[in-house]
C-alpha cells in the first residue's frame, strides 16, 4: 500500500517523512492562497531534499498550463504531478503531451453522493492519466486537504469506469479505515493520501501518527485480502 503525505513546507517536514513509511511527499505549487503553497525556489529545494531522502516528490497543483508545468517539472526534477481542479480532458491531454515521462495523478472530486467528474473518467484515461486520486470536495468549495470525510459509496459507484489504479484521500484517519474496507479490497486500490491525519495538534507532521496510520490501514487491507 502506497502512502502519500501531503503539504510539506520545510526541510524539517521532509526529514520527518523520511522516518516514516511514506513514499510520496506532496508539495503544493500553484495553489493560490493555499496554506502550504510554495514558491518555485522553495519547491525546487524541497523536491531535491525529498529525492535525497528516498521520497518521490509530487507536485500538487491547480495549474493546467502545460508549458508552466513542464518548466516546473524540469527545474524541480519531480516526476509526479497531481492535478487538482476541474480541467477538461482536452487540457489534460495537452499536459500529457508536455510531460510525456511524468506520472500524472488526476484528482476526482467527491461530493456527498457523487464523483463530480464521473462522466469524464473515460476521457481522462484516454488522455493519459496514470493514477486517479479520489478526494473530498469541501462544502465551502475548497479542493485538497479539506479534512472532510470521503464518501466511500460515491467512490464505489465510479469504480466501474476506472481501468487505472487509484488513491483515496479526504479526512482519512486511523479510526475511519474500516469504513472503506470494500475499497481496500478492490484490485485497483493503490494507497492513501493523508494530510490532517499526519499532523500533531500544533499542525506539524508527527512521526508517530504517520506510522500508526500507515500501519493500521495496511493491516486492514491485509485482513480484507485474506477474507
Amino acid at each position: 500500500m502506497l502512502l502519500k503525505v501531503c503539504g510539506a513546507t520545510t526541510q524539517q517536514d521532509i526529514a520527518v517523512l523520511a522516518r516514516t513509511p511514506a513514499q510520496w511527499a506532496g508539495l503544493w505549487y500553484g495553489v493560490a492562497q493555499g496554506r502550504a503553497d510554495l514558491d518555485r525556489s522553495r519547491l525546487v529545494t524541497l523536491a531535491a531534499a525529498a529525492r535525497t531522502s528516498g521520497l518521490s516528490p509530487v507536485i500538487v497543483t491547480l495549474l493546467s498550463d502545460p508549458h508552466r508545468l513542464a518548466e516546473t517539472v524540469n527545474e524541480s526534477g519531480a516526476s509526479h504531478v497531481q492535478l487538482h481542479g476541474f480541467l477538461p480532458p482536452r487540457q489534460l491531454a495537452l499536459v500529457r503531451e508536455a510531460l510525456p515521462d511524468a506520472t500524472l495523478v488526476k484528482v476526482l472530486h467527491v461530493a456527498p453522493g457523487r464523483v463530480l467528474e464521473h462522466t469524464w473518467i473515460p476521457a481522462y484515461q484516454d488522455c493519459g492519466t496514470d493514477v486517479f486520486l479520489f478526494d473530498s470536495f469541501g462544502a465551502d468549495g475548497r479542493v485538497g486537504s479539506t479534512g472532510t470525510p470521503l464518501d466511500g459509496a460515491a467512490v464505489t459507484a465510479a469504480l466501474d469506469s476506472l481501468d487505472r489504479p487509484f488513491l483515496l484521500a479526504g479526512g482519512l484517519s486511523t479510526p475511519s479505515r474500516g469504513e472503506y474496507r470494500h475499497l481496500l479490497g478492490h484490485h485497483g486500490f493503490l494507497g492513501i493520501d493523508i494530510d490532517t491525519a499526519a499532523r500533531h495538534d500544533d499542525g506539524r507532521f508527527d512521526t508517530v501518527r504517520i506510522i500508526r496510520t500507515a500501519s493500521t490501514w495496511r493491516e486492514e487491507r491485509e485482513r480484507v485480502r485474506v477474507t
